[in-house]
């Protein structure tokens, strides 16, 4: 959870020697965080010696991004190697295409709720116009929502599940209700519902 300058060599070369581990154990695929750091960079109220442009930021968190798949699909000679970053989708916004074609779908915290309570409609109407883009080319959305606050399936606890569930897919989203301490060290499941 640290925001690090992606952009750096040194730091590319410690992600290449993870990525070397990862797909060497038989891994498919990555999910990665902290997409949105680009925002982190361009923000001149950061606290760092240093800040961008959000446009740059943004270019150089897309090149990563792609750089990663290339060394992983490429290099590493698996071409079918799952990129799957997580929340930061306002970086379509300087897309030109090239992370759209080159991510293998999008995974989303907090969309319909911030833990138990419900996300104002204007949030989450915005950040589904992204989604929506990710969707329409054919990538898979995966929603996480921290809704589940451990009391057991029913009374309000299994009514927001239920609303957090059918929001996902009435729109086509693969939907997760996770435990509400947000600590996901292990699978939510709910008989019937989730398995």
């Amino acid at each position: 959870n640290y925001k690090v300058r992606y952009w750096d060599p040194a730091w590319k070369e410690i992600v290449h020697s993870y990525l070397d581990r990862i797909v060497s154990q038989g891994f498919f695929g990555i999910y990665l965080d902290i997409v949105d750091a680009f925002e982190y960079w361009s923000d001149p109220r950061n606290g760092e010696p240093l800040h961008l442009t959000e446009g740059d930021a943004a270019s150089r968190m897309i090149r990563f991004v792609e750089e990663i798949a290339r060394y992983c699909r490429v290099s590493l000679g698996r071409p079918d190697f799952y990129i799957i970053p997580q929340n930061g989708e306002r970086i379509l916004d300087y897309d030109d295409g090239s992370l759209l074609d080159t991510i293998s779908g999008i995974g989303i915290e907090d969309l319909f709720y911030n833990e138990l309570d419900p996300i104002p409609q204007e949030e989450t109407s915005y950040r589904i116009g992204y989604l929506e883009r990710v969707r329409k080319a054919g990538k898979p959305v995966f929603v996480v929502d921290y809704v589940d606050d451990g009391s057991g399936y029913t009374g309000p606890n299994r009514a927001r599940i239920d609303s957090f569930l059918e929001q996902c897919r009435t729109r086509g989203y693969i939907p997760y209700a996770a435990v509400s301490d947000r600590s996901l060290d292990e699978l939510n499941v709910i008989p019937g519902v989730q398995p």
